[in-house]
């Protein structure tokens, strides 16, 4: 018996309307480039993408835990711009993620129908961003409900790719794995790792990129 209906959430219940997390970068150095006096010039928008991107690789390297926090990478980055850190400049980064959502419908109604049969859902992400904007946008666009527990990698510090963040949820969730039935897009840590885990699991791959879609973004980027 599935007592339990554990869901991913980026390119599973949410995507972002770019085709990598990349082009979020380029949205965010647009904006806050002014805010710090500053052009937001095409050399200058490249080089805060730069910084963004290698802010998040030291501070992955640097923490003693398997996933970071957006707060981390932006003490980071701050430093490598020579800015003062203010959590103010999180907020940027926020509110572009929040313009580029969208709901997958067809995941939407999945949701919904296994609501209507009164299981227990919950929301799984390895994720950088604050647990409380992931479950506004979950309650935004008809996911998430009062009760629904949304477990985020970024603020718990363990991931589905290791397995431990699983394995969190089910000691949080007080339920076996062979109760839990998860859905997800990612062939590793929403399917495999849960699979060895006694974890009934789903692969979703409708939002993914093809083979061929991500070949011309390749080019497209190395011209």
């Amino acid at each position: 018996m599935v007592e339990t209906y554990s869901f991913d959430v980026f390119d599973t219940c949410l995507t972002r309307r770019v085709a990598v997390p990349s082009e979020v970068f380029y949205r965010v150095a647009v904006r806050i480039l002014p805010k710090m006096g500053m052009s937001a010039s095409y050399s200058l928008v490249k080089d805060f993408v730069a910084a963004r991107i290698q802010a998040e690789k030291v501070a992955r390297r640097q923490s003693d835990r398997e996933d970071i926090t957006l707060n981390e990478i932006w003490q980071k980055l701050a430093k490598s711009m020579g800015w003062q850190y203010d959590e103010a400049l999180i907020q940027v980064e926020l509110e572009v993620e929040e313009e580029l959502l969208v709901p997958i419908s067809v995941m939407r109604q999945q949701v919904q129908a296994v609501r209507r049969q009164g299981t227990r859902i919950i929301f799984v992400s390895d994720m950088y961003l604050p647990t409380k904007f992931l479950e506004r946008q979950l309650r935004k666009y008809g996911f998430a409900e009062d009760g629904d527990v949304v477990y985020v990698s970024g603020d718990i510090g363990k991931t589905k790719t290791s397995g431990k963040l699983f394995g969190h949820l089910l000691m949080q969730e007080k339920v076996l794995a062979g109760n839990v039935r998860h859905t997800g897009d990612n062939p590793h840590g929403d399917y495999t790792v849960p699979r060895k885990l006694g974890i009934h699991a789903r692969l979703f791959s409708e939002v993914r990129l093809t083979k061929a879609e991500a070949n011309v973004l390749q080019i497209s980027h190395n011209p």
